[in-house]
Parts: C-alpha cells; structure tokens; sequence
C-alpha cells in the first residue's frame, strides 16, 4: 500500500509546477474618468433636463483564462456617477449637481479578437460583457435655487445656494441602494510577458430603478454612464 501511495505523491508533486503553469489569471488596476446621466420622463416638467457631468471611475479587476481565448472576470471599483438637473428658462435658472458614489461588482465574459496576452506578447483586443451590482453610499446634492419672494425690477429673481448630503437613514426620497445594470466593454493594450498596458471603455446601462416606490411617471429612472480607464495588469 505504500508504495503506490508514494508514486501518486510523486506524481502529484511532478505536476504541481505544469498546474501553476497552466493557470491563467490576471489582476489589474485602472483609472479613469466616467461620465453619467439621469434617463429619468421629464416630458411633464417644463424647459427641464439632465445633463452628464464628469466623475472618477478606478478599481480592481481579476480575469481567468477559461478556454482558448474566452475569459471570464470580477473585480471591485469605485464609481461617480454625477449629473445635473437644470431649468432651461432664463426666468428661474435652477439647477442642482448630482454628486453619486458608488461600489461596483462586475460579473463578465469576454474574448480575446486580436492575439492573447496569456499565450503571445504584443498588440491585443478584447471584447467583454456582463452584468454588475452595485451598492449606493453617497449623494451630495449642490445647487442655486430662486427665492421668489425677491423679485428684481428686471423680473429677476435673487438666487440662494444650498449644499447637503443626502441622509439615507431618513431616505426621504425613498431611493434605493441596491442597484443592478449591464455592462459592454472594449480594450485595447499591449503586453510584455507577465505585464500589461491597456486602455478601456465601457458602457453602463443600469436597469433597476432607482426609486423604491413607482413615481407619478410609468417610465423607470436609471442611471447611465461611459468610462475611459487606464490600467495595468500582472499575469500570472
């Protein structure tokens, strides 16, 4: 009996290092610039709209090689989110920024259309897409608001700036926290040995609305968003 026992022992040490060697896994950091949008029905509020603003986008990313060229990954990233709800008469001029940050977990499959990185150096393309939950953890809302019991001799009105974070333990405009939405992406990079360059961008579409409770309106309000992201990666 123990003799087979210490073949397989054997055997099995004998494959470790071909086992290490087969695994196909990446790691990669990124940063970028994201810029996001409310699709939210504002049909039944006059010269109304919201408009996409700038925000930072970084995180981590973990990528395994499953099958030929085919790749699955997670990772973890910090998102913002940011938009502006603005009036678009000369009478009121309100408008309010939309300072959102999020945490956001991918789930995603992609394939390799221009070489791979885990088998040959040089120029590569790839093309992923997936799914991705996010948890909201912060809103800070900034904006000028009309005092109308100040009219001017031009008509105008006097404006009056407010600043606040949003307090989700009132949560008094009932929104949600727990968010789902899918993702399409597309990089571009360049690898030598074990280390990666590349560039990214990747379109956002959430599909969970982000209220609790259904508004006046039929139509959901979701967020929108296009990151362009930097990065460097560490096969192994």
């Amino acid at each position: 009996m123990r003799k087979p026992t210490l073949i397989f022992m054997l055997l099995g040490i004998m494959l470790i290092p071909s086992l290490v060697k087969a695994q196909r896994f990446r790691a990669s950091l990124d940063i970028g610039l994201s810029k996001s949008v409310l699709n939210s029905d504002v049909s039944n509020l006059a010269n109304t709209c919201y408009e996409t603003k700038t925000g930072v986008a970084t995180g981590v990313n973990f990528e395994y090689n499953l099958f030929q060229d085919f790749v699955v990954g997670t990772g973890l990233r910090f998102m913002q989110r940011n938009y502006e709800y603005r009036k678009t008469d000369h009478i009121t001029g309100t408008h309010t920024l939309y300072e959102n940050n999020f945490i956001n977990i991918p789930l995603n499959v992609g394939l390799y259309i221009i070489n791979n990185p885990y088998k040959e150096k040089g120029i590569w393309l790839k093309l992923q897409a997936g799914l991705f939950y996010e948890y909201f953890t912060r809103m800070h809302r900034q904006g000028d608001y009309p005092v109308f019991a100040q009219l001017q001799e031009d008509n105008s009105f006097i404006s009056m700036r407010v600043s606040e974070t949003y307090d989700f333990g009132k949560n008094e405009n009932n929104l949600k926290r727990n968010l789902f939405g899918i993702e399409g992406k597309g990089e571009i990079g360049c690898s030598f040995r074990n280390i990666d360059v590349f560039a990214s961008y990747t379109y956002q579409y959430g599909f969970s609305d982000i209220y609790k409770a259904k508004t006046s309106s039929n139509r959901k309000s979701n967020r929108i968003s296009s990151i362009i992201s930097l990065g460097i990666a560490y096969k192994f």
